[in-house]
């Protein structure tokens, strides 16, 4: 089963086996009890299989030689032509897959399980492909064929009629020797390899049926192989070549050592057959002869060209032309009809005068020869014409329509544009570009057309609603969001209140201590980092107010301010604790420690400071009364 020995018996076999999705082949063995050679019988089974896109079979037919044998698996190939008419004919396993013949980069037949065409080949090397896709669309395999179309064909290339060997273990081989090595003749100083050829044994008889085939030439280089030379005495081998069973060349003998030699070009014009013949000296020993690059020759007839002839209804309405006129099969044609002043392109009829197509240019695949006639008509009677354009202000606002898409009416015919407004906006009017009078404040606008207009329908945004926010609210978030400074760095200018909504309202109403931070927000850089606690009130969209505190660090400038020296007290004189020899002594009296010394001379500073104050005070209240008493005094006299 695919290679695979699955079950045997002496008579009878019945077994069960397991097949794959695809092609399956079962071969039975029949051996028979004699010592004959045992019987094969090969069994094809196809299992269906919707993801399969294997080709079964691929064929270009009889003038057409594939190089390698085909496979389902192996998707590149190549070929010789020796005829330009090739027909193509591929099957796909799957009988529902889809199979696409594809020529000059084109889709040029299609269909389901099998497609066939007909191509044109041209001299040198043309590729065909052949496309599978699978049922279910799930898989997809390309079939690669390059042909090489030429006059010239390799014997080796081609089926013989029959052929004899001298010697059953070096039989006739196709691109090999008979002793299934590289092709190797001496050319009188040293070796020289050939791809292309036949080896076989003396004697040795291959026949050609050339019937109808049109060749006009066969030639090919002949000798002994080389793989002859460990024995190179032994070797003698006439070659031979007849046409219709006359002979038209005879060799010398020739020997492993004896130099190649050639047959020139036999003519075969009007031959149906070539037999190629060696024959061997007084023995066949190590006569192993090669016609090397064997090859028939006939020339190449290039397929019949497809010709596209355009014509015209009218001559005097227009012309028509063709991009080539001559094309080959599925070559694609353009055509172009060009009509006169007055006159318009109308469409293109066949010879039957049945409407192919109304483009111009008309681009189509040429597949046979084909008259296509261009069809021309007068203009009609134009009235003359005018565009309305119509566009909105702010195309976010609104949209606009025409009852014409194009725009186009003609003198004195009614136009009617339509104007609506997106949601969050209304219409206004409609106006001239360029101008500011509204013309028309009807959303559906209808107007006699009589000149080029271009209209701007204009939209405004709908007023939004006012916001109702409390004050409460408004404080909530500020506290929340945490948007009132706690503190400012020394040398700021202002406090910067937090962002309230539209029409609602934030101040300062009150701050303690006062000094360094006013009523509208200025800072003063106070000597030392003082807290301050700042009032502020808030009035909400609807009239509401709250307030609160907060409390912010106003960074000072560090300049601390110097008492001024004690005097000293005539009523102490031992003040400071000096000693009678004159010298400060600071443990005497002293039962505080330090730093209580120290706080209690900040506490002096500030009572001191307080009560020059006060005395500043007393002396300017004083000398307001004087002021006052003269001015009465004087308003009095």
């Amino acid at each position: 089963m695919n290679g695979k020995e699955v079950t045997s018996a002496a008579q009878t076999v019945q077994g069960d086996v397991t097949v794959a999705p695809g092609i399956n082949e079962i071969t039975i063995r029949v051996t028979p009890e004699t010592s004959a050679e045992p019987v094969y019988y090969k069994l094809k089974l196809k299992v269906p299989n919707a993801a399969n896109a294997c080709l079964e079979a691929l064929s270009l037919g009889g003038n057409v030689s594939l190089k390698e044998n085909f496979d389902a698996d192996t998707l590149k190939y190549t070929a010789s032509a020796t005829e330009s008419a090739v027909t193509i004919n591929a099957t796909a396993e799957e009988a529902n897959a889809t199979v696409e013949v594809i020529w000059k980069d084109k889709v040029i037949q299609t269909g389901t399980g099998s497609a066939s065409a007909e191509l044109g080949l041209t001299e040198g090397d043309n590729t065909v492909k052949v496309k599978v896709t699978s049922a279910d669309k799930s898989t997809e395999k390309t079939y690669k064929v390059t042909v090489h179309a030429s006059g010239d064909t390799w014997l080796s290339d081609l089926d013989w009629t029959s052929q004899t060997s001298g010697d059953s273990g070096n039989p006739t081989r196709k691109d090999k020797s008979c002793g299934n090595n590289t092709l190797t003749l001496w050319d009188g100083s040293k070796e020289e390899t050939f791809d292309k050829g036949i080896g076989s044994h003396a004697d040795s008889t291959i026949i050609y049926d050339l019937t109808g085939k049109g060749y006009t030439s066969f030639s090919s280089y002949y000798g002994v192989d080389r793989e002859t030379k460990i024995n190179p005495s032994q070797a003698s081998i006439t070659f031979k070549v007849y046409v219709d069973g006359n002979l038209k060349f005879t060799s010398d003998v020739m020997g492993t050592n004896t130099a190649k030699g050639f047959t020139g070009d036999i003519d075969l014009t009007g031959a149906t057959e070539l037999k190629l013949v060696m024959d061997k000296g007084a023995n066949n020993w190590s006569d192993h002869g090669d016609w090397a690059n064997a090859k028939l020759t006939k020339p190449f007839t290039a397929p019949q060209p497809v010709v596209v002839t355009v014509q015209v209804n009218d001559p005097a309405m227009g012309s028509a032309a063709t991009d080539k006129g001559e094309y080959q099969k599925y070559d694609t044609a353009t055509v172009t009809a060009t009509a006169k002043e007055g006159y318009h392109f109308v469409n293109w009829t066949n010879a039957e005068g049945t409407e192919v197509s109304d483009a111009n240019p008309h681009v189509f695949d040429v597949t046979e020869d084909v008259i296509l006639t261009a069809n021309f008509a007068a203009n009609p009677v134009v009235k003359k014409q005018y565009t309305v354009t119509a566009t909105a202000s702010a195309e976010a606002m609104g949209t606009v329509s025409m009852d014409h898409e194009d725009g186009i009416y003609e003198d004195g015919e009614k136009a009617t544009v339509t104007a609506k407004a997106k949601e969050g906006h209304h219409f206004v009017g409609w106006k001239l570009k360029d101008a500011e009078d509204i013309l028309s404040t009807d959303a559906k606008y209808t107007f006699k057309v009589e000149k080029d207009v271009d209209l701007i329908v204009v939209f405004e945004k709908d007023a939004e609603p006012e916001q109702v926010i409390t004050a409460e609210e408004i404080m909530r978030r500020i506290i929340a969001d945490k948007s009132f400074a706690t503190s400012i760095k020394k040398d700021t200018k202002k406090l910067t209140l937090p962002e309230v909504p539209e029409n609602a309202q934030i101040e300062i109403c009150s701050v303690n201590p006062e000094g360094i931070i006013a009523l509208n927000g200025e800072v003063t850089t106070p000597q030392e980092d003082t807290e301050v606690i700042v009032t502020v009130k808030v009035t909400g969209t609807d009239g509401s107010v709250a307030t609160t505190e907060f409390k912010v660090m106003v960074e000072g400038n560090g300049e601390t301010e110097k008492p001024a020296p004690e005097k000293p007290n005539p009523e102490k004189p031992d003040n400071g604790n000096v000693n009678q020899s004159g010298a400060k002594d600071n443990n005497a009296n002293s039962s505080t420690p330090n730093g209580g010394a120290g706080q209690n001379t900040v506490k002096a500073i500030k009572t001191g400071d307080t009560a020059n104050f006060a005395l500043y005070g007393i002396v300017m209240v004083a000398a307001g009364a004087v002021i006052a008493t003269l001015v009465y005094r004087r308003k009095r006299s």
